[in-house]
């Protein structure tokens, strides 16, 4: 046996009987220098194919002046087609050599073992050799990604070098692109003809233009364009399914281009697709679980149909009835549908609605909606409080300060019967400090919050109608009729530092919030006040301090902030890219006060 297996061998029955932390401590302060003469080969035989696989290379190999673009793209995604990677490193060293040494349970104790153990769990990996039909697994997979992104002729190879020992191996791909097809023509074909009028009137908005490549993306993004557009014009039993795939003919190998159809199906034994529209909309509450058959209506509001079952609506019908889009008569819009369940849901007093369609029994191209409502709790309570340590340093200031904080709070979902939130909470905190010689109490802060959010847009006065109206634009004005919500919020906070100063803040608002988009939030407050009262400890630290820093002082002077009509107003944007691997945060603030 090696002599320097040995010593690793003493190390680890050493190491084992350490505390865990010290344990780890010196493993990754140490494992480097006593690691290097480590040779995962020297497990292996290469007779039996035990040949590590210990890379893999992707590269593009072009004729000519032929180029690649979006070569990084590509690559990236060609590599989530590998179908074997090689073993991961801990500080430089390749996890399978913890993997063979721990399997070795010569002269060791029942502790050495338990730790070899750990070790392998921790960190050991099975040794990757080398599989030729893996390798050839991947090259099918990378073809068939470059073909579905245009580039139909493309060839795709590895090749295998191996070091002179054969216990290690490098797998390289190499990609021939041979040029990208691109659109030439794309002709849309069915045999429903109000469909297939449709398409040409769309066609403007497709993603499938002349010169645009070939790309299986671009063809899922007009699928899903066609599918939306019909679903949200009557086309209640349109799916994507009934979109063929695409069909190339006159295609040419030199210009690397090809005319296209795409033709849009029939359902199995029809000539056209059914139109649909809006019939009668039913609301029930808190229906029992295994109730057969609906009650009976008993009110009619806005068109909605109400049952009530002899009990009282948690929350005012008519305020229901008016967010919800869903309109009898109207065309089908899978739009109105699901903004129905999401304003429902947004209310807070009911859970995600069940809203049901069923065909009329007497007019099958109608459909009747059933929304069923589940009541949430009214009344929420929760408290919650915090322990922490701070050490703070400087002349007439305690250090080692030991604090504590208590904010219960309180939420009512359905103040006013009309799904208004009122939450308030109260934080209390306390700083103490145990070595000062003149008081345990160091400081001290109190936070009333108060919140009543309408789950509608209120608008007074009549600001952003008049606003819309004089730039001719009411986009947004009719997005905080649809989405938007009003919110009424006072605060009060209380600081004080012991011997040195106190606080008061008063603050009020009235604002609206909406969002614009699935990216896109708007908060305004469109009017407000802050009153800030100081009051400073004559003869403290801190008002010697004051004397000394103007600015200082100015930022602790009585202040009183307002703003009417228009007070502030914050824009949010947020978005996920590269498939969800990063975010984008953007946030805007404007004031006038």
């Amino acid at each position: 046996m090696p002599a320097n297996l040995n010593m690793r061998r003493k190390i680890a029955n050493i190491l084992h009987l350490l505390p865990a932390p010290v344990k780890w401590s010196v493993i990754l302060t140490c494992l480097i220098p006593f690691v290097q003469g480590c040779n995962t080969a020297r497990f292996l035989h290469p007779e039996k194919g035990e040949t590590l696989l210990v890379a893999n290379k992707i590269e593009f190999v072009t004729e000519g002046k032929e180029k690649v673009k979006g070569k990084s793209f590509l690559l990236e995604q060609l590599s989530q087609r590998l179908q074997q990677r090689p073993n991961r490193k801990f500080f430089g060293v390749p996890r399978p050599y913890f993997y063979f040494i721990s399997l070795d349970s010569t002269d060791k104790s029942k502790t050495g073992l338990a730790s070899d153990r750990t070790m392998r769990r921790k960190l050991g990996e099975k040794p990757v050799f080398i599989d030729t039909s893996l390798a050839a697994k991947t090259v099918e997979l990378m073809t068939t990604f470059m073909q579905n992104k245009g580039y139909f002729q493309t060839e795709v190879y590895y090749k295998v070098t191996t070091n002179k020992d054969s216990t290690k191996a490098t797998v390289t791909y190499l990609i021939k692109p041979k040029g990208r097809y691109t659109i030439d023509t794309l002709i849309y074909q069915s045999k429903d003809t109000a469909i297939l009028q449709i398409l040409l009137e769309t066609a403007d908005a497709s993603f499938l233009k002349p010169g645009a490549p070939i790309d299986i993306d671009l063809y899922k993004k007009e699928v899903s364009r066609i599918t939306n557009y019909l679903i949200n014009n009557g086309y209640a039993k349109f799916y994507p399914q009934y979109i063929n795939n695409l069909e190339a003919f006159d295609s040419s190998n030199t210009a690397l281009n090809a005319k296209l159809i795409l033709e849009v199906l029939t359902p199995s034994g029809k000539d056209k697709h059914e139109k649909f529209h809006f019939g009668n909309v039913y609301v029930y509450q808190d229906l029992l679980p295994g109730q057969q058959g609906w009650p009976p209506p008993d009110t009619l509001i806005n068109g909605i149909y109400f049952a009530s079952g002899g009990k009282q609506f948690k929350v005012k019908r008519k305020t229901i009835a008016n967010i919800i889009h869903i309109k009898t008569g109207a065309l089908y819009r899978l739009e109105d549908v699901e903004a129905t369940r999401r304003r429902i849901a947004s209310l807070g007093i009911y859970s995600a609605p069940n809203v049901k369609s069923l065909e009329n029994s007497g007019n099958p191209d109608i459909l009747d909606y059933h929304i069923q409502l589940a009541s949430n709790k009214k009344w929420e309570m929760e408290v919650g409080g915090g322990l922490s340590y701070t050490e703070r340093n400087g002349p007439g200031f305690s250090s080692n300060l030991i604090g504590l904080t208590f904010s219960p709070s309180v939420r009512n979902r359905n103040m006013f019967r009309g799904a208004e939130l009122l939450a308030a909470g109260v934080d209390m905190g306390a700083e103490l400090a145990p070595l000062s010689p003149d008081s345990i109490l160091n400081s001290t802060d109190l936070r009333v919050q108060t919140d009543l959010i309408f789950p509608r847009f209120v608008e007074f006065p009549k600001v952003w109608s008049g606003l819309s109206n004089l730039i001719d634009n009411r986009q947004l004005y009719d997005k905080l009729k649809e989405n938007g919500r009003s919110r009424i919020s006072a605060s009060y906070n209380w600081i004080s530092l012991i011997n040195n100063y106190q606080l008061n803040f008063f603050n009020l608002s009235f604002g609206h919030q909406v969002r614009l988009s699935a990216t896109k939030r708007l908060s305004a407050n469109q009017a407000g006040v802050e009153l800030l009262i100081p009051n400073i400890v004559e003869g403290s630290v801190f008002a010697e301090l004051l004397e000394n820093q103007p600015f200082l002082q100015r930022s602790f002077s009585k202040q009183f902030m307002s703003g009417f009509l228009f007070r502030d107003l914050t824009f949010i944007y947020d978005q996920s890219i590269l498939g969800g691997n990063s975010y984008w945060y953007f946030r805007g603030h404007f004031d006038l006060s």
